[in-house]
């Protein structure tokens, strides 16, 4: 996980200083970020697989929706091969 995407999934918390909202009920549950999922996946590389499709069928098949291909694209992170879905417009290319 590049520390671009990093920093624009931290928002505007810091590990030391969490600014919300938090979840009802849970003072130390910030919303405002997303820190689980970088320690996650912080040392993972992502592949991009494509535009998230939120149909239940594969392409061709009768049923098949392409309007249900949503804007955001699938990520598939390794070694984990979880799969999460993001905005184009957080990832950045990266080559070693």
């Amino acid at each position: 996980m590049s520390d671009a995407l990093k920093k624009r999934l931290m928002g505007e918390c810091t590990r030391e200083n969490h600014v919300g909202p938090f979840a009802k009920g849970h003072h130390r549950m910030c919303m405002g970020c997303h820190i689980d999922h970088i320690d996650e996946f912080s040392e993972c590389v992502g592949f991009v697989e494509g535009p998230v499709d939120f149909n239940s069928l594969r392409p061709g098949e009768p049923g098949y929706d392409p309007e249900k291909r949503g804007a955001k694209v699938d990520v598939r992170w390794l070694p984990s091969g979880l799969r999460y879905a993001y905005p184009p417009e957080l990832l950045e290319p990266v080559v070693d």
